[in-house]
């Protein structure tokens, strides 16, 4: 693709660019790139990237050879999880290897 599209918006409430998938499954948005980020969000103020989903996980992350999800922050918490729900926690870890290592 040597022209890809592009878009703007001077309203606060509308997307500059946006992909929908109307058949089931697909993707709203697809991003590709060999040796670079696939799918880039940037904001000088809020969130960057923001995921949110009725029924599943609102973002995923997943790697065959790396972390599946990372958390970086230079002056406040990395990663920060809450849970509106008496029943369940804010965050569950699992490790898939038969011999945990207990620290």
């Amino acid at each position: 693709m040597g022209n890809p599209g592009s878009g703007t918006s001077p309203d606060g409430k509308v997307a500059g660019v946006k992909g929908e998938c109307t058949g089931d499954g697909g993707f709203g948005v697809w991003g590709v790139c060999d040796s670079g980020h696939r799918v880039h969000g940037y904001s000088a103020m809020l969130r960057g990237v923001v995921g949110t989903s009725q029924d599943f996980h609102g973002v995923f992350g997943k790697s065959t050879n790396n972390i599946g999800v990372a958390a970086e922050s230079q002056n406040a918490e990395a990663m920060n999880a809450a849970c509106h729900s008496a029943k369940q926690a804010a965050i569950i870890t699992i490790s898939c290897l038969e011999t945990v290592i207990r620290w």
